[in-house]
């Protein structure tokens, strides 16, 4: 079946890039399409449109973290500072340099497997799941995921609408 996909649904930012940083946009809506599979009109799709993150190379896209994990951690290590009287920490500064910067604004541009996020046109992501759809297996997701899409598209009329991938 493959590995578990996530796919966003974005409005690509119109201003520019600044800095090192990678293109992005305003995300509208997400759904977990679990295991989407390794064959069909999606898979194609999504495989085509990422690839293995290189050093050196700039992304082609850039989503905005949410660590909630990370996020509860800080919060534990402030409350361990508010309520200690010398400064020793259970972190190194290395650790909490590290914690810093996960729960900072930041952008995350390659997903759990090391791969570039894929950046897709709504378009032909409709038309892959239309694709995909049509066979004797309807994944019930794709189902899912064609419904929004088709409805997003439909009721944002700015257009710029992308589709962003993220194996989990």
């Amino acid at each position: 079946m493959g590995y578990e996909t996530k796919m966003y649904v974005v409005r690509k930012y119109s201003f520019g890039v600044i800095g090192n940083e990678s293109p992005s946009g305003q995300e509208l809506a997400c759904i977990d399409l679990c295991k989407c599979g390794y064959e069909g009109a999606v898979a194609s799709l999504i495989s085509n449109h990422t690839k293995h993150a290189v050093n050196g190379e700039k992304p082609p896209f850039g989503l905005y973290t949410r660590g909630p994990d990370r996020q509860n951690e800080a919060v534990e290590l402030l409350q361990e500072i508010a309520n200690t009287e010398s400064v020793s920490f259970s972190l190194s500064k290395e650790e909490i340099e590290a914690l810093a910067s996960d729960i900072e604004d930041g952008q995350i541009t390659e997903d759990c497997y090391g791969d570039w996020l894929g950046v897709i046109e709504i378009d032909d992501m409709i038309q892959a799941l239309e694709e995909d759809l049509k066979g004797e297996e309807k994944y019930r997701r794709f189902q899912w995921a064609l419904v929004l899409l088709k409805s997003i598209k439909e009721t944002y009329p700015e257009g710029g609408l992308k589709v962003i991938t993220f194996g989990h």
